[in-house]
């Protein structure tokens, strides 16, 4: 399993303010990993299932705002969908805010 101190290596991390937030993306990216490949990784030391979990937690780190539901500094609230996890969702005109595109 990848650890910690390995992410941090790569991220180019040297603080522990942020410790627990990376290590819940790691263990989430993990299963993330096994349910998308439906695999368990063959050993400890398998390259292939590590780099694919550090990319994603390398991802869900430097960009917070892909991950479900999450909200930015603006406070616009970003689409679950990653293919449109850059476009913030809008209020619709004359619905007083109450409903979502």
């Amino acid at each position: 399993m990848l650890t910690l101190d390995r992410f941090k290596l790569y991220a180019r991390i040297d603080h522990a303010d942020e410790d627990e937030l990376i290590e819940s993306l790691i263990r989430a990216a993990d299963t993330a990993v096994r349910d998308m490949t439906g695999k368990e990784p063959p050993s400890d030391s398998d390259e292939l299932f590590d780099t694919a979990v550090l990319q994603l937690t390398a991802h869900w780190y430097e960009k917070p705002h892909a991950c479900h539901g999450h909200e930015r500094d603006t406070g616009a609230v970003y689409r679950a969908d990653p293919a449109q996890s850059h476009r913030p969702v809008q209020p619709i005109p004359g619905k007083g805010g109450r409903k979502w595109r």
